[in-house]
Protein backbone atom coordinates (compact mmCIF):
# COMPACT_ATOMS: atom_id res chain seq x y z
CA UNK A 1 0.00 0.00 0.00
CA UNK A 2 1.59 3.26 -1.10
CA UNK A 3 1.35 6.44 0.91
CA UNK A 4 -1.02 8.95 -0.61
CA UNK A 5 0.21 12.46 -1.30
CA UNK A 6 2.50 14.35 -3.64
CA UNK A 7 5.42 12.49 -5.11
CA UNK A 8 8.90 13.49 -4.08
CA UNK A 9 10.93 15.30 -6.71
CA UNK A 10 13.76 12.92 -5.78
CA UNK A 11 11.63 9.80 -6.26
CA UNK A 12 12.39 7.31 -9.01
CA UNK A 13 10.01 4.43 -9.62
CA UNK A 14 12.34 2.79 -12.12
CA UNK A 15 15.12 2.15 -9.61
CA UNK A 16 14.21 -0.02 -6.65
CA UNK A 17 16.77 -1.02 -4.05
CA UNK A 18 14.51 -3.21 -1.88
CA UNK A 19 11.64 -5.58 -2.57
CA UNK A 20 8.10 -4.26 -3.02
CA UNK A 21 7.00 -6.06 0.17
CA UNK A 22 9.63 -4.18 2.13
CA UNK A 23 8.56 -0.91 0.56
CA UNK A 24 4.94 -1.48 1.60
CA UNK A 25 6.06 -2.38 5.11
CA UNK A 26 8.20 0.75 5.50
CA UNK A 27 5.55 2.97 3.92
CA UNK A 28 2.98 1.74 6.40
CA UNK A 29 5.34 2.26 9.32
CA UNK A 30 6.14 5.84 8.30
CA UNK A 31 2.66 7.09 7.47
CA UNK A 32 0.45 5.11 9.84
CA UNK A 33 -0.57 6.50 13.25
CA UNK A 34 2.09 5.71 15.83
CA UNK A 35 1.41 2.73 18.06
CA UNK A 36 3.30 0.44 20.36
CA UNK A 37 4.67 -2.72 18.83
CA UNK A 38 3.54 -5.79 20.83
CA UNK A 39 3.23 -9.55 20.33
CA UNK A 40 -0.29 -10.70 21.10
CA UNK A 41 -2.22 -13.97 20.87
CA UNK A 42 -1.37 -16.47 18.18
CA UNK A 43 -0.71 -13.94 15.45
CA UNK A 44 2.22 -14.87 13.30
CA UNK A 45 3.77 -11.43 13.55
CA UNK A 46 7.54 -11.62 13.72
CA UNK A 47 8.58 -9.72 16.82
CA UNK A 48 12.31 -9.72 16.38
CA UNK A 49 13.84 -7.73 13.55
CA UNK A 50 17.38 -8.62 12.65
CA UNK A 51 19.37 -5.46 12.99
CA UNK A 52 22.43 -4.90 10.84
CA UNK A 53 25.05 -2.61 12.23
CA UNK A 54 25.32 0.70 10.46
CA UNK A 55 28.94 1.09 9.39
CA UNK A 56 30.55 4.02 11.14
CA UNK A 57 32.24 6.32 8.71
CA UNK A 58 35.34 7.50 10.46
CA UNK A 59 37.34 9.06 7.69
CA UNK A 60 38.41 12.38 9.21
CA UNK A 61 37.93 15.74 7.64
CA UNK A 62 41.00 16.61 5.62
CA UNK A 63 42.64 19.53 7.38
CA UNK A 64 44.85 22.13 5.78
CA UNK A 65 48.22 21.91 7.56
CA UNK A 66 50.57 24.67 6.60
CA UNK A 67 54.22 23.69 6.48
CA UNK A 68 56.53 25.81 8.56
CA UNK A 69 59.28 25.12 6.02
CA UNK A 70 59.29 26.15 2.39
CA UNK A 71 58.43 22.72 1.07
CA UNK A 72 55.84 22.14 -1.65
CA UNK A 73 52.16 21.78 -0.87
CA UNK A 74 49.47 20.32 -3.09
CA UNK A 75 45.70 20.46 -3.10
CA UNK A 76 43.81 17.29 -2.33
CA UNK A 77 41.95 15.96 -5.35
CA UNK A 78 38.17 16.10 -5.26
CA UNK A 79 38.05 12.29 -5.08
CA UNK A 80 40.35 12.24 -2.03
CA UNK A 81 38.27 14.87 -0.28
CA UNK A 82 35.02 13.06 -1.06
CA UNK A 83 36.23 10.00 0.84
CA UNK A 84 36.17 11.98 4.08
CA UNK A 85 32.45 12.79 3.85
CA UNK A 86 29.65 10.21 4.28
CA UNK A 87 28.03 9.29 0.98
CA UNK A 88 24.43 8.51 0.07
CA UNK A 89 24.22 4.70 0.12
CA UNK A 90 20.98 3.39 -1.37
CA UNK A 91 21.60 -0.01 0.23
CA UNK A 92 21.10 1.49 3.69
CA UNK A 93 19.98 -0.34 6.82
CA UNK A 94 16.47 0.17 8.20
CA UNK A 95 15.63 -0.21 11.88
CA UNK A 96 12.39 0.30 13.84
CA UNK A 97 13.99 3.23 15.65
CA UNK A 98 14.91 4.85 12.35
CA UNK A 99 11.38 4.38 11.01
CA UNK A 100 9.93 5.95 14.16
CA UNK A 101 12.23 8.94 13.85
CA UNK A 102 11.42 9.47 10.19
CA UNK A 103 7.69 9.07 10.89
CA UNK A 104 7.90 12.16 13.12
CA UNK A 105 9.47 14.14 10.27
CA UNK A 106 6.80 12.84 7.86
CA UNK A 107 4.10 14.25 10.12
CA UNK A 108 5.75 17.69 9.99
CA UNK A 109 5.53 17.66 6.19
CA UNK A 110 7.76 18.19 3.18
CA UNK A 111 8.85 14.58 2.64
CA UNK A 112 8.31 12.49 -0.47
CA UNK A 113 6.38 9.25 -0.80
CA UNK A 114 9.09 7.07 -2.33
CA UNK A 115 10.04 5.68 1.04
CA UNK A 116 12.99 3.49 0.15
CA UNK A 117 14.80 6.62 -1.06
CA UNK A 118 13.47 8.78 1.78
CA UNK A 119 14.78 6.38 4.42
CA UNK A 120 18.21 6.21 2.82
CA UNK A 121 18.37 9.98 2.55
CA UNK A 122 17.54 10.20 6.23
CA UNK A 123 20.34 7.74 7.07
CA UNK A 124 22.74 9.89 5.03
CA UNK A 125 21.50 13.04 6.80
CA UNK A 126 22.14 11.43 10.20
CA UNK A 127 25.64 10.39 9.14
CA UNK A 128 26.38 13.95 8.00
CA UNK A 129 24.98 15.26 11.28
CA UNK A 130 27.50 13.16 13.16
CA UNK A 131 30.35 13.87 10.75
CA UNK A 132 29.98 17.65 11.01
CA UNK A 133 28.99 17.59 14.70
CA UNK A 134 25.62 19.27 14.11
CA UNK A 135 23.01 19.95 16.77
CA UNK A 136 19.63 21.69 16.59
CA UNK A 137 17.53 23.66 19.05
CA UNK A 138 14.42 21.52 18.66
CA UNK A 139 12.61 18.99 16.46
CA UNK A 140 11.29 21.60 14.03
CA UNK A 141 14.76 23.05 13.52
CA UNK A 142 16.10 19.57 12.77
CA UNK A 143 13.20 18.91 10.40
CA UNK A 144 13.98 22.17 8.57
CA UNK A 145 17.63 21.11 8.37
CA UNK A 146 16.60 17.78 6.82
CA UNK A 147 14.52 19.58 4.19
CA UNK A 148 17.48 21.83 3.39
CA UNK A 149 19.68 18.74 3.11
CA UNK A 150 17.24 17.18 0.61
CA UNK A 151 17.23 20.33 -1.52
CA UNK A 152 21.02 20.59 -1.44
CA UNK A 153 21.47 16.92 -2.36
CA UNK A 154 19.03 17.40 -5.24
CA UNK A 155 21.31 20.20 -6.48
CA UNK A 156 24.35 17.92 -6.12
CA UNK A 157 22.67 15.08 -8.03
CA UNK A 158 21.43 17.41 -10.79
CA UNK A 159 24.94 18.82 -11.20
CA UNK A 160 26.24 15.33 -12.06
CA UNK A 161 24.26 15.53 -15.31
CA UNK A 162 26.18 18.62 -16.42
CA UNK A 163 28.80 17.20 -18.77
CA UNK A 164 30.31 20.65 -19.38
CA UNK A 165 31.20 21.21 -15.73
CA UNK A 166 34.85 20.83 -14.78
CA UNK A 167 34.10 20.96 -11.07
CA UNK A 168 32.15 18.81 -8.64
CA UNK A 169 29.52 19.50 -6.02
CA UNK A 170 29.08 17.63 -2.76
CA UNK A 171 27.93 17.96 0.85
CA UNK A 172 29.99 20.02 3.26
CA UNK A 173 29.18 21.76 6.55
CA UNK A 174 26.56 23.80 4.65
CA UNK A 175 24.62 20.59 3.87
CA UNK A 176 21.72 21.46 6.22
CA UNK A 177 21.44 25.16 5.37
CA UNK A 178 19.31 27.10 2.91
CA UNK A 179 21.65 28.48 0.23
CA UNK A 180 19.61 31.65 -0.27
CA UNK A 181 19.74 32.40 3.44
CA UNK A 182 23.48 31.68 3.39
CA UNK A 183 23.95 34.09 0.49
CA UNK A 184 22.06 36.82 2.34
CA UNK A 185 24.42 36.45 5.32
CA UNK A 186 27.75 35.83 3.62
CA UNK A 187 27.59 37.71 0.32
CA UNK A 188 27.19 41.50 0.30
CA UNK A 189 27.53 43.91 -2.66
CA UNK A 190 30.99 45.44 -3.04
CA UNK A 191 31.36 48.72 -4.95
CA UNK A 192 34.87 50.18 -5.13
CA UNK A 193 35.12 53.86 -6.04
CA UNK A 194 38.03 55.85 -7.43
CA UNK A 195 38.86 57.52 -4.11
CA UNK A 196 41.73 55.05 -3.53
CA UNK A 197 43.53 56.11 -6.71
CA UNK A 198 46.80 56.71 -4.85
CA UNK A 199 47.14 52.95 -4.39
CA UNK A 200 46.87 51.98 -8.07
CA UNK A 201 50.43 52.83 -9.16
CA UNK A 202 52.16 49.46 -9.14
CA UNK A 203 55.16 48.47 -11.25
CA UNK A 204 56.34 45.13 -12.60
CA UNK A 205 58.76 42.85 -10.76
CA UNK A 206 62.17 41.72 -12.03
CA UNK A 207 64.25 38.95 -10.49
CA UNK A 208 67.27 40.01 -8.43
CA UNK A 209 70.06 37.85 -7.06
CA UNK A 210 68.51 38.10 -3.59
CA UNK A 211 65.11 36.75 -4.62
CA UNK A 212 66.14 34.36 -7.40
CA UNK A 213 65.69 31.30 -5.18
CA UNK A 214 62.31 32.55 -3.94
CA UNK A 215 60.86 32.97 -7.41
CA UNK A 216 62.35 29.69 -8.60
CA UNK A 217 60.53 27.96 -5.73
CA UNK A 218 57.30 29.90 -6.37
CA UNK A 219 57.37 28.67 -9.96
CA UNK A 220 57.62 25.07 -8.81
CA UNK A 221 61.38 24.55 -9.25
CA UNK A 222 61.83 22.98 -5.83
CA UNK A 223 65.29 21.51 -6.45
CA UNK A 224 66.72 24.26 -8.67
CA UNK A 225 67.08 27.66 -6.93
CA UNK A 226 68.54 29.27 -10.06
CA UNK A 227 65.88 28.10 -12.51
CA UNK A 228 64.60 31.66 -12.96
CA UNK A 229 67.20 33.98 -14.49
CA UNK A 230 68.34 37.11 -12.68
CA UNK A 231 66.99 40.18 -14.46
CA UNK A 232 64.02 38.38 -16.00
CA UNK A 233 60.50 39.71 -15.55
CA UNK A 234 58.44 37.77 -13.01
CA UNK A 235 55.22 36.49 -14.56
CA UNK A 236 52.26 35.18 -12.60
CA UNK A 237 51.86 31.88 -14.50
CA UNK A 238 52.41 28.87 -12.22
CA UNK A 239 53.08 30.99 -9.14
CA UNK A 240 51.88 29.26 -5.99
CA UNK A 241 52.49 31.01 -2.67
CA UNK A 242 51.59 27.82 -0.81
CA UNK A 243 54.83 26.20 -2.00
CA UNK A 244 56.70 29.06 -0.33
CA UNK A 245 54.89 28.53 2.98
CA UNK A 246 53.42 32.02 2.70
CA UNK A 247 49.74 31.12 3.09
CA UNK A 248 48.33 30.90 6.61
CA UNK A 249 45.75 28.22 7.52
CA UNK A 250 42.19 28.47 6.23
CA UNK A 251 39.71 29.88 8.77
CA UNK A 252 35.92 29.93 9.00
CA UNK A 253 34.00 33.20 9.14
CA UNK A 254 30.85 31.41 10.33
CA UNK A 255 27.45 33.03 9.71
CA UNK A 256 28.92 36.53 9.74
CA UNK A 257 29.49 38.54 6.56
CA UNK A 258 33.10 39.25 7.54
CA UNK A 259 34.90 37.89 4.47
CA UNK A 260 36.42 41.35 3.97
CA UNK A 261 38.18 41.09 7.35
CA UNK A 262 39.35 37.50 6.75
CA UNK A 263 40.79 38.34 3.33
CA UNK A 264 42.66 41.36 4.70
CA UNK A 265 43.98 39.47 7.73
CA UNK A 266 45.00 36.58 5.47
CA UNK A 267 47.00 39.00 3.32
CA UNK A 268 48.71 40.51 6.38
CA UNK A 269 49.52 37.07 7.81
CA UNK A 270 51.08 36.15 4.47
CA UNK A 271 53.04 39.41 4.34
CA UNK A 272 54.52 38.79 7.81
CA UNK A 273 55.65 35.37 6.56
CA UNK A 274 57.25 36.84 3.45
CA UNK A 275 58.73 40.00 4.95
CA UNK A 276 59.68 38.88 8.48
CA UNK A 277 59.50 35.06 8.29
CA UNK A 278 57.02 35.17 11.19
CA UNK A 279 54.19 32.64 11.29
CA UNK A 280 51.51 34.59 13.16
CA UNK A 281 47.73 34.68 13.18
CA UNK A 282 45.86 37.93 13.70
CA UNK A 283 42.43 38.92 14.99
CA UNK A 284 39.61 39.22 12.49
CA UNK A 285 37.27 39.99 15.39
CA UNK A 286 39.11 43.23 16.19
CA UNK A 287 38.69 44.40 12.60
CA UNK A 288 35.01 43.42 12.58
CA UNK A 289 34.34 45.17 15.90
CA UNK A 290 36.56 48.25 15.62
CA UNK A 291 36.82 49.26 11.95
CA UNK A 292 33.99 51.81 11.90
CA UNK A 293 34.39 52.49 8.18
CA UNK A 294 33.09 48.98 7.53
CA UNK A 295 29.86 47.29 8.63
CA UNK A 296 31.00 44.29 10.65
CA UNK A 297 28.96 41.20 9.85
CA UNK A 298 26.98 43.30 7.38
CA UNK A 299 29.88 43.47 4.92
CA UNK A 300 32.83 45.71 4.19
CA UNK A 301 35.94 46.44 2.17
CA UNK A 302 39.28 44.70 2.63
CA UNK A 303 41.26 47.75 1.51
CA UNK A 304 39.71 49.76 4.35
CA UNK A 305 40.66 46.93 6.71
CA UNK A 306 44.26 47.12 5.49
CA UNK A 307 44.17 50.87 6.11
CA UNK A 308 42.95 50.21 9.66
CA UNK A 309 45.88 47.83 10.32
CA UNK A 310 48.29 50.38 8.85
CA UNK A 311 47.04 53.12 11.23
CA UNK A 312 46.03 51.21 14.37
CA UNK A 313 47.71 47.81 14.13
CA UNK A 314 45.93 44.58 15.02
CA UNK A 315 46.00 42.15 17.94
CA UNK A 316 46.89 38.49 17.67
CA UNK A 317 44.11 35.94 17.24
CA UNK A 318 44.96 34.52 20.65
CA UNK A 319 44.58 37.96 22.25
CA UNK A 320 41.19 38.63 20.66
CA UNK A 321 39.36 35.49 19.59
CA UNK A 322 36.85 35.37 16.76
CA UNK A 323 33.15 35.22 17.73
CA UNK A 324 31.38 35.74 14.37
CA UNK A 325 29.41 38.71 15.74
CA UNK A 326 29.73 42.48 15.40
CA UNK A 327 30.82 42.74 19.03
CA UNK A 328 32.08 45.74 20.98
CA UNK A 329 35.37 47.48 20.33
CA UNK A 330 37.27 47.17 23.59
CA UNK A 331 40.81 48.25 24.39
CA UNK A 332 43.43 45.50 24.35
CA UNK A 333 46.87 46.00 25.86
CA UNK A 334 48.78 43.21 24.14
CA UNK A 335 51.24 43.48 21.26
CA UNK A 336 49.92 45.27 18.18
CA UNK A 337 51.11 44.37 14.68
CA UNK A 338 51.42 46.95 11.88
CA UNK A 339 51.99 47.08 8.15
CA UNK A 340 53.76 50.10 6.65
CA UNK A 341 51.31 50.55 3.77
CA UNK A 342 49.31 48.75 1.10
CA UNK A 343 48.92 49.04 -2.67
CA UNK A 344 46.23 48.17 -5.17
CA UNK A 345 45.77 47.37 -8.84
CA UNK A 346 43.03 46.75 -11.37
CA UNK A 347 42.53 44.32 -14.23
CA UNK A 348 45.49 42.28 -15.45
CA UNK A 349 47.81 44.16 -13.08
CA UNK A 350 46.18 42.34 -10.16
CA UNK A 351 48.06 39.24 -11.31
CA UNK A 352 51.08 40.71 -13.11
CA UNK A 353 51.97 43.33 -10.48
CA UNK A 354 50.42 42.16 -7.19
CA UNK A 355 50.23 38.36 -7.20
CA UNK A 356 53.92 38.19 -8.15
CA UNK A 357 54.69 40.09 -4.93
CA UNK A 358 52.37 38.41 -2.42
CA UNK A 359 49.03 36.67 -1.87
CA UNK A 360 46.48 39.24 -2.99
CA UNK A 361 43.10 40.32 -1.64
CA UNK A 362 40.55 40.22 -4.47
CA UNK A 363 36.80 40.74 -4.76
CA UNK A 364 34.74 38.15 -6.65
CA UNK A 365 31.15 37.62 -7.73
CA UNK A 366 30.31 34.45 -5.81
CA UNK A 367 27.05 32.65 -6.61
CA UNK A 368 24.94 29.99 -4.91
CA UNK A 369 26.92 27.42 -6.92
CA UNK A 370 29.88 28.20 -4.67
CA UNK A 371 28.25 26.80 -1.54
CA UNK A 372 28.22 23.17 -2.77
CA UNK A 373 31.60 23.34 -4.56
CA UNK A 374 33.72 20.33 -3.60
CA UNK A 375 36.60 20.29 -6.08
CA UNK A 376 37.85 20.77 -9.62
CA UNK A 377 38.04 23.96 -11.68
CA UNK A 378 34.94 26.11 -11.19
CA UNK A 379 33.60 27.06 -14.63
CA UNK A 380 29.97 27.92 -13.89
CA UNK A 381 28.47 31.25 -14.89
CA UNK A 382 28.95 34.15 -12.49
CA UNK A 383 28.24 37.86 -13.16
CA UNK A 384 31.68 39.51 -13.06
CA UNK A 385 30.14 42.93 -12.43
CA UNK A 386 28.32 41.91 -9.24
CA UNK A 387 31.18 41.63 -6.76
CA UNK A 388 30.06 40.40 -3.34
CA UNK A 389 32.81 38.38 -1.66
CA UNK A 390 36.41 39.02 -0.57
CA UNK A 391 38.97 36.21 -0.86
CA UNK A 392 42.74 35.75 -1.13
CA UNK A 393 44.29 35.00 -4.52
CA UNK A 394 47.35 32.82 -3.83
CA UNK A 395 48.35 31.38 -7.18
CA UNK A 396 47.81 30.43 -10.81
CA UNK A 397 48.27 27.02 -12.38
CA UNK A 398 47.47 24.44 -15.02
CA UNK A 399 45.51 21.21 -14.56
CA UNK A 400 47.02 18.49 -16.77
CA UNK A 401 43.90 16.32 -16.57
CA UNK A 402 41.34 19.01 -17.35
CA UNK A 403 43.67 20.89 -19.72
CA UNK A 404 42.70 24.17 -18.09
CA UNK A 405 44.45 27.07 -16.42
CA UNK A 406 43.05 28.30 -13.14
CA UNK A 407 43.31 30.86 -10.35
CA UNK A 408 43.99 29.38 -6.91
CA UNK A 409 41.95 31.10 -4.19
CA UNK A 410 41.90 30.79 -0.40
CA UNK A 411 38.37 31.18 0.95
CA UNK A 412 37.16 31.71 4.55
CA UNK A 413 34.47 29.01 4.78
CA UNK A 414 36.51 26.42 6.66
CA UNK A 415 38.54 23.43 5.49
CA UNK A 416 35.55 21.12 4.90
CA UNK A 417 34.48 23.36 2.01
CA UNK A 418 36.00 23.02 -1.46
CA UNK A 419 39.54 21.70 -1.80
CA UNK A 420 40.74 21.98 1.80
CA UNK A 421 39.13 25.43 1.94
CA UNK A 422 40.44 26.54 -1.48
CA UNK A 423 38.72 26.93 -4.83
CA UNK A 424 40.21 26.86 -8.31
CA UNK A 425 38.54 29.33 -10.67
CA UNK A 426 38.73 28.83 -14.41
CA UNK A 427 41.09 31.34 -16.02
CA UNK A 428 39.35 32.83 -19.07
CA UNK A 429 41.57 35.81 -20.03
CA UNK A 430 38.36 37.73 -20.79
CA UNK A 431 37.84 41.13 -19.17
CA UNK A 432 38.20 40.86 -15.40
CA UNK A 433 38.20 37.06 -15.78
CA UNK A 434 36.02 34.44 -14.09
CA UNK A 435 33.72 35.89 -11.41
CA UNK A 436 35.51 39.24 -11.74
CA UNK A 437 38.57 37.92 -9.89
CA UNK A 438 40.83 40.54 -11.53
CA UNK A 439 38.54 43.53 -10.89
CA UNK A 440 40.50 44.88 -7.92
CA UNK A 441 43.40 43.61 -5.85
CA UNK A 442 45.33 44.74 -2.75
CA UNK A 443 48.49 43.67 -0.92
CA UNK A 444 50.37 45.00 2.14
CA UNK A 445 53.75 46.61 1.44
CA UNK A 446 56.89 47.72 3.26
CA UNK A 447 58.31 46.71 6.60
CA UNK A 448 56.17 45.09 9.28
CA UNK A 449 56.34 45.68 13.02
CA UNK A 450 57.06 44.35 15.48
CA UNK A 451 59.28 41.63 14.04
CA UNK A 452 60.12 39.94 17.34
Amino acid sequence: MAITGNRSYMSNDEHRYISSDEVDRDAALISAPRRRRTCTGNKIAICVLSLAAIGAITAGIVLLILRSTKGPESLKSSSEIALAVPTLDMDCVRTPELIDELHTFFELGGLGTNDDEEICKFVHFKNLEKHFNKSYDDLRARHAAFLNYRRNMAIVEEHKKNTDATYSKGPNHFFDMDVKELASKLLHPIHVGDDFEEHWNVGEVFVTKDDQAKYSLLKGHIDNPTAIDVGSKVTFENINWRTFGAVSPVKDQGHCGSCWAFAAIGAVESWFRIEAHKYLTFSEQEIVSCDTLNSGCGGGFSDLALDYIKKHGVASAAEWKYEAIDGKCTEHHGIRYFILDYMGARGANVASALLVRAPTVVYVAATEDWFNYSGGIFNADCPAGQLNHAVLLVGEGYDETLKKRYWLIKNSWGTTWGEDGFIRLERTDNGTDKCGVLSYGFIPTGKVSPTN
